[in-house]
């Protein structure tokens, strides 16, 4: 980290926690985000087409226990009327699909406990998603070949301030701070997200142009401790005609040793969803117990 990084997420944080500051809405952030940041820096968008996400949800409905999930629109993100709590890229009452390229970085974003049945839904991207900003690509590149192929000419076509703009979100989005009313840290991601949503600028576009509509972020996981995938936030309401349910998995938590690292078991998956979501399950015979770990190997 650079030492104008390091001076510029300093004063963020001592932003989040001044008592003045701390009380701010996301909406307000925004606006000073766009007035410390955009006004002098800048991003780069991209297309992409994932081909596959992965979004996993543990086996509750509510307070109760789901033996099996019977239509696939029980795993899109809940309707806004449902989202009563604040998240690293949705405010309460707004519906963002969370969901990642790799199917263990879902089951370890969630956190299932001992026990629990978790279901992980399967999507394909039926053509490209639309454009996407990107945060914390020094990371994404480390993914994998596939990765440093997409994203490996940002820093030879990304202007020094859109390298320093994407650090400083990056560094912000993978604070593992927790969020509460002293440090608001979700407020901050809140707003970085709401800017792409709306009116982020870019080094493909002429000053003064009016910007982009993104549908989303591409982002790290904050959660597993090596790069396995990458994250998307996206806007449901613009991805779902793009995205389609392919195929869905039901696994069993055997045993949690800690957040990375579990034994698991895959007991069923779908043999077809219906048009209208539908899905039709069967028991897997003879499965093999597995041992996942999003810890790198030395």
């Amino acid at each position: 980290m650079n030492e104008e990084t390091n001076t510029i997420l300093i004063n963020f944080r001592n932003l989040l926690k001044d008592g003045n500051y701390s009380q701010l809405t996301v909406y307000e952030w925004v606006n000073i985000v766009s007035k410390e940041m955009l006004s002098n820096y800048s991003t780069t968008p991209y297309h992409i087409n994932p081909y596959y996400l992965y979004r996993a949800r543990v086996n509750v409905n509510e307070t109760k226990k789901v033996d099996f999930f019977e239509n696939a629109n029980e795993l899109w993100a809940p309707p806004n009327e449902k989202v009563k709590q604040q998240g690293r890229c949705n405010s309460r009452g707004q519906s963002i699909l969370y969901c990642s390229t790799s199917e263990l970085t879902s089951l370890f974003e969630i956190k299932p406990e001992n026990n629990a049945e978790v279901t992980i839904i399967e999507y394909e991207s039926i053509c490209d998603i639309g454009l996407l900003g990107v945060i914390g690509v020094n990371e994404l590149i480390d993914v994998g070949a596939d990765y440093k192929t997409l994203f490996g000419g940002h820093h030879k076509h990304s202007s020094p301030k859109a390298l320093l703009l994407d650090e400083v979100f990056s560094e912000i989005f993978k604070s593992r701070d927790k969020n509460s009313e002293s440090f608001p840290i979700y407020n901050l991601t809140n707003a970085i997200f709401q800017i792409f949503l709306t009116n982020t600028k870019t080094d493909l576009l002429p000053p003064h142009a009016i910007a982009p509509h993104f549908k989303g972020i591409v982002y790290p996981s904050v959660t597993t401790r090596k790069p396995l995938g990458m994250n998307m936030a996206l806007y449901q309401n613009e991805v779902k005609e793009i995205l389609k349910p392919s195929i869905v998995y039901k696994y069993k938590i055997l045993q949690k040793y800690d957040e990375h690292r579990y034994t698991i078991i895959l007991t069923h998956k779908t043999i077809a969803i219906g048009k209208n979501g539908e899905l039709y399950w069967e028991e897997i015979q003879n499965s093999i117990v597995e041992n996942v770990t999003d810890i790198a190997d030395h």
